[in-house]
């Protein structure tokens, strides 16, 4: 596996926290619609929540946990 080359490793590495951040925000606004629609179906909705929660934190681990120039095509 062929590492990043250095100009765009330190673009990346400066776009982290901007992208994690995103992902984020994507994610809250996933969890307010779920949570804004529970009335009669709590705990439908907290499954709900409970998988969002759980599938989107493994993909942001997966992406950015560990990002190094050797593993970020991969990621």
């Amino acid at each position: 596996m062929s590492s990043v080359p250095e100009k765009d490793w330190k673009r990346l590495s400066s776009l982290k926290q901007s992208l994690l951040n995103s992902a984020c925000e994507t994610i809250f606004e996933r969890i307010e619609q779920i949570s804004s629609t529970r009335k009669g179906r709590e705990h439908e909705a907290y499954l709900a929540l409970w998988k969002v929660i759980n599938k989107e934190d493994n993909a942001i681990a997966e992406i950015f946990d560990d990002l190094k120039r050797s593993n970020a095509v991969v990621k």
